[in-house]
């Protein structure tokens, strides 16, 4: 009929075909290339989405057009999808395998970097290899390759315990103490980077972490012409007095000197690794607080001992790391406070507001920690003052929500989001169950306004 129609000529087979190739292309590069994206960065959960996002969404999309008799339309989303979830399986089949080679570590020779190196490839590995296993844990049951995930995780699991079994493995045997001091040293470095790692809570599971430290501890005790098990339990100042009662010419002087240099040079590390490795969001209430509080206290005994190896620029970097890190959590605080109550449901309002409460948490501590700075380089465009207008602003949009009088259904929820949340931050709820560190949301925006 088209033929016989005035007018111009109007190819309706070719035009199909074009629509169709059109079709597949969004498909492909628009919607499904970001969740394949998304996928090969390990956001698993976040890639598969629900019903209204996600790789999730797709399928749906793709049992539409089935039902619909969308011929070839779901036969070009069926093809799509599934050469992307064919290309996921194959991914998932080698997710696992360590993907370097581990530097080794010879007898007799300065092992020094190579140590460090071998430490940093085993603890990015870790990171990432837990990271990928949280995130497919929290993938649904009726995800399309949920068997795969299930396989990977026990691939994954499997390969970070080997790894872990057999780092440690020679300080775990009966004649541990008779390894070598550059091994003792590296597998020492190695434990104090996974106790303060995001992974510990999982490294627990697979091996005794206090065990390997206790044997450690011992091997050190055999080892060396010092009481070093007591020595490690002093405070910084009573390891500064031991130092200064002992004479340098006496057997334990060196050895004390040494361990008080890399027991300072450890406390800046687990600083700057708090600074520079843990979002804000995620340190533990007054973590900075200790971290610091050792790391100065240490810092004025080596002041006074005079001939200490520590290193003053050291501490200079770390001030600058602490500038910075208040100024990246000035940044970004305000829109986390703004945005708390416009996050989806399914986020999780309980993780939201400890969240942000441990976010304030840390933004107090370092607020004193790093109270000003003469460098106007380290300085962000945000002030102190526009966070806590911003959080007053939070706090009083919130008891306003709970203290009104509820006129429609959508009030009546929102007092009950804000009872819960003024109840998650509340000290006193905090205390009943057993979080005695946390403080009170309201307490954290007084201290920062004084």
């Amino acid at each position: 009929f088209l033929k016989d129609a005035p007018g111009d000529s109007f190819d309706l087979e070719a035009e199909l075909v074009s629509m169709l190739q059109k079709f597949e292309t969004i498909l492909t590069m628009e919607v499904l290339k970001p969740f394949a994206r998304m996928f090969d960065m390990g956001q698993y959960s976040d890639a598969e989405g629900n019903e209204s996002f996600g790789l999730k969404r797709v399928s749906i999309l793709v049992m539409q057009l089935q039902s619909a008799q969308g011929g070839q339309l779901h036969e070009v989303a069926t093809r799509a999808l599934n050469e992307e979830r064919d290309r996921q399986r194959e991914v998932l089949k080698t997710v696992h395998l360590v993907p370097f080679s581990l530097p080794s570590l010879m007898e007799g020779e300065d092992n020094t970097q190579l140590m460090e190196e071998r430490v940093q490839l085993i603890d990015h590995y870790l990171e990432r290899c837990f990271a990928r296993i949280h995130q497919m844990s929290q993938c649904k049951g009726d995800c399309d390759i949920i068997t795969e995930y299930s396989e990977a995780k026990m691939l994954l699991s499997k390969q970070a315990r080997d790894l872990v079994v057999n780092e440690f493995g020679p300080v775990l045997k009966e004649c541990y103490l008779n390894m070598s001091k550059w091994n003792v040293d590296y597998l020492e470095s190695l434990h104090n980077r996974m106790d303060i790692s995001s992974y510990t809570i999982d490294i627990v599971k697979m091996i005794n972490l206090q065990i390997v430290k206790q044997n450690i501890e011992q091997f050190r005790q055999m080892h060396q012409n010092v009481r070093h098990e007591i020595f490690s339990s002093m405070s910084p100042q009573e390891q500064a007095e031991a130092i200064f009662g002992t004479s340098p010419q006496h057997k334990s002087y060196i050895p004390m000197m040494h361990e008080f240099d890399a027991t300072h040079k450890l406390a800046v590390e687990k600083a700057r690794y708090l600074l520079t490795n843990t979002p804000y969001d995620q340190i533990l209430p007054r973590a900075l607080d200790t971290a610091f509080d050792e790391v100065r206290a240490r810092t004025d005994c080596a002041h006074k001992l005079k001939v200490s190896k520590i290193s003053p620029q050291d501490i200079a970097r770390l001030d600058e790391d602490a500038y910075r890190f208040r100024a990246n959590v000035e940044h970004n605080l305000p829109k986390a406070i703004q945005n708390i109550s416009n996050m989806p449901s399914d986020v999780g309002e309980n993780v939201q507001d400890n969240n942000l409460l441990r976010s304030i948490q840390t933004y107090t501590s370092i607020v004193k920690i790093a109270p000003f700075v003469a460098d106007s380089s380290l300085l962000g465009t945000t002030t102190a003052a526009e966070v806590i207008n911003t959080l007053k602003i939070k706090l009083n949009e919130t008891i306003m929500q709970f203290t009104n009088v509820p006129e429609t259904p959508q009030h009546i929820s929102l007092k009950h989001k804000a009872l819960l949340r003024l109840e998650r931050w509340d000290p006193t709820v905090a205390v009943c169950h057993g979080k005695n560190d946390q403080i009170s949301m309201f307490k954290a925006a007084a201290d920062l306004e004084s």
